[in-house]
């Protein structure tokens, strides 16, 4: 079998300062750190998955603005998998499909 941690935008948008915050937010992070660390230790790879607004006006998730970016505790090492989406699907226009097929 072949596993991959896919980490599906923690972003800081989604925490206290950002535009849309979450009811616990920093608990979920929390797991998702837990986990991340468990499968960097097994050489399980993990997949960070960045939304990424197409308008540059929108309200969230806009380029290079601070909610953009992962949250402190999950960003990616050099070297580990970032797929930037710019709707729902992880999957739509992206190379997750190719990622996940090559491991």
């Amino acid at each position: 079998m072949k596993t991959a941690l896919l980490l599906v935008d923690i972003q800081r948008e989604y925490f206290q300062d950002g535009v849309m915050p979450l009811e616990s937010p920093v608990e979920a992070a929390v797991q998702a750190r837990r986990l991340l660390v468990r499968c960097r230790s097994n050489h399980v790879p993990a997949i960070f998955i960045q939304h990424i607004a197409i308008d540059p006006q929108a309200a969230s998730f806009r380029n290079a603005s601070p909610g953009v970016r992962h949250y402190t505790s999950i960003r990616p090492l050099p070297g580990e998998a970032v797929v930037r989406k710019h709707y729902p699907s992880a999957f739509r226009d992206t190379n997750l499909l190719d990622l996940l097929r090559a491991r």
